[in-house]
């Protein structure tokens, strides 16, 4: 798990939010801030913290992931808080600006009594909102506008120089699949269930190499936009927890949320993808290149969960696997669409 996460092995509750804590001020002294109080409100991809101070409140982010999660490289971090500070700057989305640290930088390197490594932060503007559970259309019309304009920024940014990613392409694809094989050993899929998947992979595979890299369909993206990475303000869609920063087809950011709206009538999926087409004009995709994006962002999703020993032994787990390779995988063999209809 890393020296990091060791160090709480063992403790009581209290002692471990002591220690996230005593993590909090370690980072704080590096920023020019009035501390009134600090609260950690999570621990996955990286701890959470809300930071009260006389202007307003901030979060702080530990860029230091939990079990088995391999973390990002301090480079690809750094990149990602530099896109999401041009967001801020040159867009009128709401986002979590980072602030910058005494050395005038956005990322922060730590060093902590007892542990033999730094770790990396960052300070961020903190965002009120709530999470769209069950997004109406109309809601769903308004993320669509929001992530068009995540596209429309990141197919005309020019970073100033050449930026680490991580990128969601067949050799992501590839490792995706090879972490989920592991379903067919435990019993969890059959081999011929199994097939379906690889033969799906090949689809998707296929469809990055028709769409290619130009700037109209490849860029930053967030990679990860569902409901816990979504709030609302009234009427506004604000996406948070921008991770390192990643590169992938715009397509995928649009698979990862219609992925995660497939419980949803489809009104409200159709209504996602009006607004995304309203905002970002002549961006029509490719037949099935919706199912084949969707396919991709539930096996990255699958694959990250089957790291997790409290996700791969759950019912919802299983269900969602069978789900994937029987119904989605299915019907992108088949060439039958199902993301829009």
């Amino acid at each position: 798990m890393g020296e990091f996460n060791d160090k709480f092995a063992g403790m009581s509750e209290e002692q471990r939010q002591q220690r996230y804590h005593q993590l909090a001020l370690a980072c704080l002294e590096h920023y020019p801030v009035q501390v009134e109080g600090i609260r950690c409100v999570g621990h996955n991809a990286g701890v959470a913290y809300h930071i009260e101070t006389p202007q307003r409140p901030l979060l702080l982010k530990i860029a230091q992931p939990a079990g088995e999660v391999a973390s990002y490289s301090p480079e690809s971090i750094r990149a990602g808080l530099l896109w999401l500070d041009n967001l801020a700057r040159q867009t009128d989305l709401t986002v979590q600006q980072p602030l910058t640290n005494h050395a005038g930088e956005l990322l922060t390197s730590v060093n902590f009594h007892d542990l033999t490594t730094p770790f990396y932060c960052s300070l961020q503007h903190w965002l009120d909102g709530e999470h769209p559970r069950e997004p109406s259309p109309k809601q769903a019309h308004l993320i669509g506008v929001m992530m068009a304009k995540l596209h429309n920024h990141a197919s005309q940014w020019t970073p100033p120089r050449k930026l680490p990613t991580y990128d969601s392409d067949p050799a992501s694809l590839k490792k995706w699949l090879d972490g989920l094989s592991i379903v067919v050993d435990w019993g969890i899929l059959s081999s011929s269930a199994w097939a379906v998947v690889e033969a799906a992979s090949q689809r998707i595979f296929a469809m990055m190499q028709t769409l290619g890299k130009e700037p109209s369909v490849w860029g930053s993206i967030h990679g990860d936009l569902h409901h816990d990475n979504i709030i609302f303000k009234d009427d506004e869609p604000r996406p948070i927890d921008f991770g390192s920063l990643r590169a992938g087809h715009f397509a995928y950011d649009l698979g990862v949320t219609l992925y995660h709206f497939m419980y949803l009538d489809v009104s409200v999926r159709q209504a996602l993808m009006a607004g995304y087409q309203v905002t970002r004009t002549g961006t029509q995709l490719p037949h099935m290149a919706a199912e084949a994006f969707l396919c991709a962002a539930a096996l990255e999703n699958l694959a990250f969960q089957v790291m997790l020993p409290s996700e791969r032994n759950s019912p919802l787990f299983i269900r969602n696997t069978h789900e994937f390779a029987d119904v989605f995988c299915r019907k992108l063999v088949d060439n039958v669409p199902f993301a829009l209809v």
